[in-house]
């Protein structure tokens, strides 16, 4: 008894010496004249307590030592496939702590982070030897931090499994937390009800500035590619931000300027924002609480946090085309899951889930382009897996063909609005080619160099490249060419050099690791209005000033905001990366743990969001809007029941139908 107790406090200070090391020893060194300084949350701690990294350091190692003692003698209780999903998840959290986001930083004269010390002096293997190292000091943590919250899951199972009373609470969200429109629309103003603070504080307005451009043309101001700058002579307008969107602008700013005053409809647009997500929320939510068994308390928790944690009601704060879509696709989000659990189930597929998913997913792709390719992808994968194939591939490929072929054929021309720039879905490759003139040009041949010039002028690519975004390029080096064939060389040469030219590739979209790492925060405050101002941006809201914060948004939005990015829990319930990364994580190696293969369709929404954030030409929070709205769906992906008979709950969603 003794040897073994003596064997887990080796064990734990083993641990807890690794993380205290990895967190509380000051990366921030005086270090002069290195480029850049780059932030993780490791740094970021280690900036805080630089002048107590003892006692931090200190206090990392009991907990740490604790936490293993803990968790030592819980080990026999988990299979050994599941301690290996569950260190594999834990060592993906930990990469993701330590490895610090790509950022535009100004260069430090006296502090750098250790990372690029290190680099700089030892060499980057050295670099690379040492951040491993953390990452497994800090995996080895996580690991035992999950096995003690598994075993304790586990204990409360056993300690109610015999129960035979229900609380009040399961017993009131039973019968109110369900699938049925008045009880979703009551549940998401009540949601609403709750976020009027955030409103006030963000308020009156955020327009976004992609937002100004769309107003500016739709005031008939001026009609140009905002991209490359090229006047449309001829057109109403352009649908490089899409067009359903500027006229859902045009609509609330008109309403506003026929009573007088153009803030007044620009607002009502952003409470019908929040109205709506509050509410497409509250339909996740009810599904939930409907299809999932799953304890009162726990659904009780998931609207108290909708409600009062202000990761969901900022994002929705600002008037721009991922805010107007996001409660649209959250919509058909649950529909895709209502799908794939009457697939899992063998239950009927009613035509009005059908029509119903067809014009969602068609309404999602007019709104942001880049959807359709989340739902036509996702709805084939279903097709593949799971039956219904013919009902499937119609919600597939229907919203697909009207969004990529109807519209640009028919709708664009009669209305005279011009198609989006061609370079638009290039922004990674152009981005990627220009890297590779600035690291190999020496080694492309005549033929290469001749492509690539074609689409892209490659002494400003060398000028305007940045690792941090891929706008540069796209904007001031593409050549402007619409040859197809140009471009489909271009295309075929750019798959070939991946092979070439590996390392050129990864180094040159850097941003994309933003996305995988602690850093941005989906708490967000923007000026009221700002941008384009010689363009137009003038004319809009012209009696705000620009540039500039409202009256709350200065003294109750900003200071706000900065204490939610700053101090946990609500730091860490608005970090990106807990929707992004965590939460996926740890639900695919539950669903995986519990051997429930079938389930994992239920993630396609979540991977193809995932592959398009692969191919974004810069890393903002906005465009993992999905993984944020679904989160609470991603959680539950594993207790989604597939069984074989489905028979009485087939009937149970037929008469829900009805």
């Amino acid at each position: 008894m003794v040897k073994q107790r003596f064997l887990k406090v080796i064990l734990g200070a083993f641990i807890g010496i690794g993380v205290a090391l990895s967190f509380a020893i000051p990366l921030a060194t005086e270090v002069k004249n290195y480029p850049t300084r780059q932030y993780s949350i490791g740094t970021f701690l280690l900036d805080v307590v630089s002048h107590n990294s003892i006692v931090v350091g200190f206090v990392l190692f009991a907990v740490t030592l604790y936490i293993v003692f803990a968790a030592i003698p819980k080990y026999k209780t988990l299979q050994r496939r599941n301690r290996i999903l569950i260190f594999l998840a834990a060592f993906v959290i930990s990469a993701s702590i330590v490895i610090p986001p790509a950022q535009n930083v100004e260069p430090s004269q006296t502090d750098v982070s250790l990372f690029y010390s290190i680099s700089t002096l030892y060499g980057k293997k050295v670099l690379l030897a040492i951040v491993v190292v953390e990452m497994l000091f800090i995996a080895m943590a996580l690991y035992n931090l999950a096995v003690i919250a598994i075993a304790k899951i586990n204990e409360h199972k056993t300690s109610t499994a015999d129960s035979e009373t229900h609380s009040k609470l399961d017993y009131y969200f039973s019968k109110y937390v369900v699938l049925k429109p008045l009880n979703v629309v009551l549940l998401g103003v009540a949601i609403f009800l709750c976020w009027i603070p955030i409103m006030i504080a963000n308020g009156p307005v955020i327009v976004d500035i992609d937002t100004i451009v769309q107003l500016i043309q739709y005031k008939k101001i001026l009609v140009w590619d905002p991209k490359v700058g090229t006047i449309l002579t001829g057109y109403r307008l352009s649908d490089h931000h899409p067009f359903v969107d500027t006229y859902i602008y045009g609509f609330f700013d008109d309403l506003g300027m026929k009573v007088g005053n153009e803030l007044l409809g620009l607002e009502i647009l952003t409470w019908l924002q929040y109205l709506l997500g509050a509410t497409s929320l509250a339909l996740v939510i009810s599904w939930i609480g409907s299809r999932i068994k799953i304890s009162g308390r726990y659904l009780f928790s998931i609207i108290l946090f909708t409600a009062f944690v202000p990761t969901f009601s900022t994002a929705l704060s600002i008037i721009v085309k991922d805010s107007t879509w996001i409660p649209v696709f959250t919509v058909w989000l649950v529909c895709f899951f209502e799908l794939a659990y009457r697939l899992l189930n063998k239950q009927r597929i009613s035509w009005k889930l059908v029509v119903g998913i067809v014009v969602l997913s068609t309404l999602a792709g007019l709104m942001r382009k880049t959807s359709i390719y989340v739902t036509t992808p996702s709805l084939l994968i279903l097709t593949i897996f799971l039956k219904e194939r013919w009902k499937t591939l119609v919600m597939g490929i229907v919203p697909a063909l009207i969004v990529l072929v109807l519209v640009p054929a028919t709708v664009l021309p009669a209305l005279h609005i011009a198609p989006g720039g061609i370079q638009e879905p290039l922004a990674v490759p152009m981005q990627q080619m220009a890297k590779v003139v600035i690291d190999h040009e020496n080694d492309l041949n005549s033929h290469e160099k001749e492509v690539i010039s074609r689409v892209i002028d490659m002494e400003t690519a060398k000028k305007e490249f940045n690792p941090v975004y891929a706008d540069p390029i796209n904007s001031f080096a593409y050549t402007r060419t619409k040859n197809s064939q140009y471009l489909r060389e271009f295309v075929i040469l750019w798959i070939k050099l991946f092979f070439r030219y590996p390392a050129s590739y990864f180094h040159a979209i850097s941003y994309v690791r933003n996305y995988i790492v602690v850093g941005d925060s989906y708490y967000a405050l923007k000026y009221e209005h700002c941008g384009w101002s010689e363009a137009g941006g003038k004319y809009i809201l012209p009696n705000s000033k620009e540039c500039a914060f409202s009256w709350q948004q200065e003294h109750l939005g900003s200071p706000l905001n900065r204490a939610l990015k700053n101090v946990p829990p609500f730091s860490i319930a608005g970090s990106e990366v807990l929707y992004t990364i965590w939460i996926p994580i740890i639900s695919l190696g539950f669903v995986l743990s519990k051997k429930k293969y079938k389930n994992l369709v239920l993630f396609a929404p979540f991977v193809m969001t995932w592959a398009n954030l692969l191919l974004t030409a810069a890393a903002q929070a906005r465009y993992s809007y999905v993984m944020l709205f679904g989160a609470f769906l991603a959680v539950i992906a594993g207790l989604v029941p597939a069984t074989q008979k489905g028979v009485e709950e087939s009937a149970r969603v037929h008469a829900a139908d009805k």
